[in-house]
């Protein structure tokens, strides 16, 4: 019994040691991918001072929030500062409470700018940990010889177990890579949309939904919640792509085999969804009451609003952002795009990454029953981004032999959702869409490592080690996005 113990604890200690590790070595990824950022701290803010300025809003969001509540004494969802003397209401407003909340105790210490730099760091550990956990959560379904070393018959040698134990270690954190440091929140971050920027809760959310599913108790129903309400006061629009995405994971559910991996059954599931639900919905309600007497008060947009514009361009998807140093000139680019001269219709938001996305397909293709429910949300989330109409090189209308076509895409179907219709941003799905490729991507590399790490002779196992550091820095360059644009933002 001692001796167990003792295991036990050791295991926890390594545990331990090997989050930390993880914890600390994407803290310092996240200063040096948005260098020269912590440079200026206290007085610059991520943005470009030749777009739409959005990123001074987020600086004032937490300083109204702070200011109306404590020196006002009134509601910081109203601003009597705002179209005065009638004021506004902000319950609409792109307002990342979140973050605001997070300023509360800080602003009479650090300087707006650097609360809100903080803040987007804090986002981005918190991406890429959310996801590392995710992923190491799933590859435990993975028996720990399987692959290359029960092939090679090598499974009672020395060092084997040990080598292949670390191995969706090193796969979770590839992952959490491509999530916490993708172009795509780059992209958001250097156009000041802070909002798409506070990504961190929604890894979260996707693994205790997970586990909801897969293990008896409330605990992790009552975690689901939480994790969706903190998703939503970054922005409320993750909470609709946050359903869509539990809804896929759930229809993935419904075949016979599948159904084994509901613990208790479906009765028992439907019970723990209610507690997750009524957790999110409990801590959200005094936002989300105002919310839906706002969204049906008339105030939405006529039409598509700029849904068409502001889609994913297909080819952008494989094309590398203006922030890569092989995609441009991010200022060009700005320009060209607000005159209507620049590659696509707008600013190109999304880029899969191509390791990425071959890591995505061999995983997919080796995993297909395991990553069946995160496959489909990749494709469903994908086609959202698209927008309502298929676009190719800027071109949503082509001529087929005289004849002038668009291609309708399932973003249409959106569109006469109540609530849904709202989002008329479709790259912003892009949030989601990272993540399911994170996943598949991330099981792909847990191939190739496993087939290194099986191998016969001895010498290949020494290939491990930095085949997943070449991996990472892959991973890194392709969505590298150095130097971040920053702009002043001191009063």
């Amino acid at each position: 019994m001692e001796s167990g113990l003792t295991d036990m604890g050791q295991r926890w200690q390594r545990r331990k040691r090997t989050h930390i590790a993880v914890l600390a070595l994407y803290l310092l990824l996240a200063v040096a991918a948005t260098w020269p950022l912590v440079r200026h701290l206290g007085s610059h803010v991520p943005g470009s001072y030749t777009w739409a300025f959005d990123e001074y809003t987020f600086v004032w969001n937490s300083w109204w929030f702070r200011y109306a509540l404590l020196d006002l004494g009134q509601n910081p969802l109203y601003s009597t500062h705002t179209f005065y003397p009638l004021g506004i209401s902000l319950v609409l407003y792109t307002y990342n409470l979140f973050n605001a909340l997070l300023s509360l105790p800080l602003q009479p210490f650090l300087s707006l700018p650097a609360i809100s730099n903080l803040s987007s760091l804090l986002a981005t550990v918190l991406s890429g940990y959310g996801a590392f956990l995710l992923i190491e959560y799933l590859l435990r379904d993975r028996p720990a010889l399987e692959d290359g070393a029960r092939e090679s018959g090598r499974a009672g040698q020395s060092g084997d177990g040990e080598i292949l134990s670390v191995l969706p270690l090193i796969a979770a954190f590839l992952g959490g890579l491509i999530y916490a440091f993708g172009s795509y929140r780059m992209v958001y971050a250097a156009m000041g949309h802070y909002d798409m920027w506070s990504t961190g809760w929604i890894p979260f959310f996707a693994l205790y939904f997970v586990r909801t599913v897969r293990q008896p108790g409330w605990r992790n129903a009552m975690m689901a919640g939480l994790f969706l309400f903190l998703a939503m006061l970054a922005e409320m629009i993750f909470g609709v792509f946050l359903v869509m995405l539990a809804l896929i994971l759930l229809a993935f559910l419904l075949g016979r085999q599948a159904r084994r991996q509901i613990a208790g059954g479906w009765p028992a599931l439907v019970k723990r969804l209610v507690v997750l639900v009524l957790v999110a919905g409990v801590l959200y309600a005094p936002l989300l009451v105002p919310i839906l007497r706002e969204m049906f008060g008339g105030y939405e947009l006529a039409g598509w609003g700029d849904a068409e514009k502001l889609s994913v361009d297909l080819v952008g998807l494989v094309t590398p952002t203006a922030l890569h140093p092989l995609g441009g000139e991010w200022v060009t680019t700005l320009r060209q795009t607000q005159e209507g001269t620049a590659r696509f219709r707008d600013v190109n938001t999304v880029f899969l990454g191509w390791a990425a996305l071959a890591l995505a397909v061999a995983g997919t293709v080796r995993y297909r029953q395991q990553l069946a429910a995160w496959a489909a949300s990749f494709l469903v989330f994908v086609s959202f981004s698209l927008g309502p109409l298929l676009q190719v090189n800027g071109r949503s209308t082509f001529d087929l032999d005289g004849l002038l076509v668009n291609v309708p895409l399932p973003f249409i179907a959106l569109h006469y959702l109540p609530v849904v219709k709202a989002n008329r941003v479709p790259n912003r799905f892009s949030v989601v869409l990272m993540l399911a490729l994170a996943v598949l991507a991330a099981f792909g590399a847990y191939w190739v490592l496993s087939k290194l790490a099986g191998r016969r002779w001895q010498a290949t196992r020494w290939f491990v080690a930095p085949v997943s550091v070449l991996l990472a820095a892959l991973l890194l360059f392709e969505h590298w996005s150095v130097p971040l644009p920053l702009t002043d933002a001191r009063i």
